[in-house]
């Protein structure tokens, strides 16, 4: 059950899609961009000023390099000015910025090449900023790093040198850190927040405390299958694709058009049938089950992919971009997009991680290329297997064009749903009368297991 669970998670974080995705996991940080590869290898692009690419003292990239010995990675967080990867054998690697010792080595020495956490071998995903937040197999939360707001959620506003796991908190499926605060999606669809709550980022009204130390749940919130942290707005996505929002609304990122805070979440007017959300620092992005995105909030750079520079008070459809299974917000100036071919666009500020020669402001997305080689692809699975749609209501349709391949998919507590056996045609899968939520699809023939994420809304 420990394997089953800790797949189900790493995959519980990857971008929605088909399964020949040229990404398996991928992650914009402040400057800088991460790429997990299906074979394990990873691409990073971006500003390398403290390091966070990996490669070494004055190395930039400003297309996707693979970072050298840095293999078997399953999953990857690109931070502030850090970043985490996330071994097959659960071990975590860091490299960047380490002011506040988010690289977890008990130091705040940075590093321009990957070192290793201290302590941990049981790690399934990451996120951060100046902390990080450390999901394990377990369902509990390991955090490190800046701390002065209790963003780390040990429980005191010290800053954390080494990995710490969080008291008395566990059931988590995802985690997402914030600037300044922390939030954690549980298995049982609540929502659980930390750290500073002056701009109304903890979605627990204005009248509690300035911050919370330690994870507070946020009562109007149930039936929530995924969440994000941004600079002063948090989104989070119910089981029937509706978004709740809640922060500072300076710039717009609340996405209302009325220019008022909301402290606690409110279900947002302009939006319905969604399937992803992200947001950034003063900016948001959301993508509709028909393929289609809309952003809100600060546009300086042309991060919202509209066009234009000017920011949006309200929702407003991303151009030129159709097929869109995920998006990714970056922390100021950069935003990517995953087709449902596997394909990725970006739009933002090109020093900023999009991969296109510096200095240049792109409004409208463009294609990142040389993602994942083909030669890796390849070599990564002999598993040929589409699936679609997904997100999915009604039905799941499956296709093979390879060997025999046996599937079973699981609800979120392990419970049988369907299973039966592909062999060069499609099978459709009926269901209606599964309720909204998270599942797990496990794939198999006689070379390879494989494990993928579906969500019914």
């Amino acid at each position: 059950m420990q394997k089953f669970l800790r797949s189900f998670l790493i995959l519980a974080l990857a971008i929605n899609g088909p399964f020949n995705s040229k990404a398996q996991t991928i992650s914009a940080g402040a400057s800088h961009s991460i790429i997990v590869c299906p074979d394990g290898q990873v691409q990073l692009f971006g500003s390398n000023d403290y390091g966070q690419l990996g490669l070494g003292e004055d190395v930039e990239s400003p297309t996707p390099t693979i970072l050298p010995g840095m293999t078997n990675v399953v999953a990857a967080a690109a931070c502030g000015d850090h970043s985490i990867f996330i071994k097959s054998d659960g071990t975590v690697w860091c490299t960047g910025d380490n002011s506040y010792g988010q690289l977890g080595d008990g130091t705040t020495n940075d590093s321009f090449l990957p070192i290793q956490a201290n302590g941990i071998n049981n790690a399934i995903s990451a996120s951060g900023v100046y902390q990080s937040l450390v999901l394990l197999d377990d369902g509990t939360v390991m955090a490190f790093g800046e701390n002065g707001n209790g963003q780390c959620g040990v429980g005191t506003e010290a800053n954390v040198l080494v990995p710490t796991l969080i008291p008395n908190f566990d059931n988590v499926a995802a985690v997402s850190a914030g600037y300044y605060y922390s939030l954690a999606l549980k298995n049982d669809g609540t929502v659980w927040a930390w750290g500073s709550n002056t701009l109304g980022n903890l979605g627990i009204g204005l009248d509690m405390a300035s911050e919370m130390t330690s994870p507070v749940m946020i009562p109007e919130l149930s039936n929530i299958v995924a969440v994000d942290a941004g600079g002063s707005v948090s989104l989070a996505l119910d089981s029937n694709g509706q978004v709740w929002v809640w922060g500072q609304n300076n710039n717009n990122q609340i996405g209302t058009g009325d220019g008022l805070d909301h402290p606690t979440p409110i279900l947002h007017p302009y939006l319905s049938n969604i399937v992803s959300v992200s947001a950034g620092g003063q900016f948001a992005v959301a993508v509709d089950a028909n393929g289609f995105a809309k952003s809100w909030g600060g546009n300086w750079v042309g991060q919202l992919g509209v066009g234009n520079i000017d920011n949006q008070s309200i929702p407003t459809e991303v151009q030129g971009l159709s097929n869109i299974a995920g998006v990714i917000a970056g922390h100021d100036t950069h935003t990517l997009f995953v087709q449902n071919d596997g394909s990725i666009w970006a739009c933002g500020f090109a020093t900023q991680g999009v991969g296109l020669p510096e200095f240049a402001m792109i409004s409208t997305p463009v294609p990142v290329e040389n993602i994942c080689a083909p030669a890796a692809i390849e070599t990564y699975t002999t598993l040929d297997v589409s699936m679609y749609p997904n997100p999915f209501q009604d039905f799941i349709q499956l296709e093979s064009r390879s060997e025999e391949i046996n599937y079973s998919i699981f609800n979120s507590t392990g419970e049988l749903m369907s299973e039966g056996t592909l062999s060069g045609f499609n099978s459709k899968v009926n269901t209606s009368s599964w309720p909204a939520g998270l599942y797990t699809i496990h794939l198999r023939s006689e070379h390879e297991d494989i494990y993928g994420k579906l969500i019914r809304y």
